[in-house]
């Protein structure tokens, strides 16, 4: 399993019990080993509801100390979203150092519209993003969800 795809399932294995979380499918690109000329594409990875609030989360885990601005392609509708009250973001796995960072939508959007860096570094992360509590075990990690949506409130 790449990491990506562990990374999308270590989040979703995390959720609990009281959290409503929705993974939406992923396309049809791959079907038959053919490529789908008319891709269909979704606006992230997840849907969550809590507390009456609903999040869209777009999952990205990469190697190394920052991630690539090209990686992160939903952010234009991940904005529009935001716009109606959505708590929208992306959860950035910094997989070979073991950290994770929450960062809002509209964060990312001025860093890349002021910026001229191919890629969101680790400091800036550190500076501007929320650090998800993660809990290592032998081969995935345990995100604290919780808290995080907890803080996400907090910040309204």
């Amino acid at each position: 399993m790449n990491s990506g795809k562990r990374f999308e399932n270590n989040f979703k294995n995390s959720i609990p019990d009281n959290v409503y979380c929705y993974r939406f499918k992923d396309g049809t690109s791959a079907w038959d080993g053919g490529n789908a000329r008319f891709q269909a594409k979704n606006i992230c990875d997840y849907l969550v509801y809590y507390e009456g609030h609903l999040y869209f989360f777009e999952l990205k885990s990469h190697k190394g100390k920052s991630i690539p601005l090209s990686c992160i392609t939903q952010d234009d509708d991940l904005e529009q979203a935001s716009s109606y009250n959505i708590k929208c973001g992306l959860m950035i796995e910094l997989a070979d150092i073991n950290r994770v960072f929450y960062v809002d939508i509209l964060d990312y959007k001025n860093y890349k519209n002021s910026t001229e860096s191919k890629s969101v570094p680790l400091k800036w992360l550190e500076d501007n993003a929320i650090e998800v509590g993660v809990k290592k075990k032998k081969v995935n990690i345990e995100l604290d969800v919780l808290d995080l949506l907890n803080r996400i409130l907090e910040g309204l």
